[in-house]
Formats: structure tokens, C-alpha cells, sequence
């Protein structure tokens, strides 16, 4: 994997893709507009997801990887972190759930909908057969 020119990673057109992949991967669904708008925002405001450190640039190369490529991210996403620091990809993934939460309008986040127990069972189910495969999604596309 090559390092890229940190203005290539942080362009409008790159961080819309990205907030757009993130999101579904989360969700299950297309990124609203006001999230896509908030996450470009967020970029702008906060350093730690712009810096331009080596291991930083490896990282945000990482999740051009799993964009361009339309991997699951939140079954990679556990796979890549360390003792000690957290992965780019794990910041952006709380990033875009941070900003569902607060300002998404999504129903997950209303406090009149409740989750039967079929349903977090599903949820519990889906989770743990997705470890295998994003461990297999990592070295696959040896993703660091």
C-alpha cells in the first residue's frame, strides 16, 4: 500500500464516499444528506481525523481500501484495533454513529422504539458470524 498525498484523502468527493460506505455498512441503508453534510463538517473541526501522520495516512489508506473495494467495515473494524491507540477506521465509524445519534433522525435512536428479544438474538447471531469474516476480509486484502 502506498502512502497518498493527504489532500487526495481528505477531498469533498472522497470523504462523501466514505460516509456513504460507513453508513451502510452500519445501517444497512443509504446515508441521509444531513449525515453525509455533518460528517464533512466533523472533518474540518477535528484534527485527530485529519492528521497527517505516517501511521495515520496508512490507516485512512486502509479505509479507501475497504471503500473502494465495498468491504463490510464493521467486520474488519475489530480485527485492526491495537492496545493503546484506536484504529481510523474505528473513530470514523463512531463518528458517523455519534452523528446518527445526535442529529440522523434515525428510529434506532428514538426513545419510543424498543427492540424485541427476536430481534437483539438476530442482531447477537449476525455479529459473531461476522468476526470470522472480517478477520478472513483483513488478510484477504491485508489491510493494516
Amino acid at each position: 500500500m502506498s502512502v497518498r498525498n493527504s489532500n487526495d484523502i481528505e477531498s469533498p468527493a472522497t470523504l462523501t464516499a466514505e460516509a456513504k460506505h460507513l453508513h451502510e455498512s452500519l445501517f444497512a441503508r443509504r446515508a441521509p444528506t444531513n449525515v453525509i453534510q455533518l460528517y464533512l463538517e466533523a472533518h474540518s473541526k477535528i484534527h485527530a481525523l485529519t492528521s497527517s501522520d505516517t501511521r495515520r495516512q496508512l490507516e485512512q489508506n486502509t479505509i479507501n481500501t475497504i471503500v473502494f473495494k465495498k468491504l463490510n467495515a464493521t467486520a474488519i473494524e475489530p480485527w485492526l484495533r491495537r492496545a493503546g491507540s484506536r484504529h481510523l477506521l474505528s473513530s470514523k465509524l463512531l463518528l458517523i454513529n455519534y452523528i446518527c445519534e445526535t442529529g440522523g433522525n434515525h428510529d434506532e435512536y428514538k426513545r419510543d422504539s424498543t427492540l424485541g428479544w427476536s430481534s437483539l438474538i438476530l442482531i447477537g447471531i449476525k455479529a459473531s458470524l461476522q468476526l470470522p469474516f472480517g478477520l478472513y476480509l483483513k488478510h484477504r486484502h491485508d489491510l493494516i
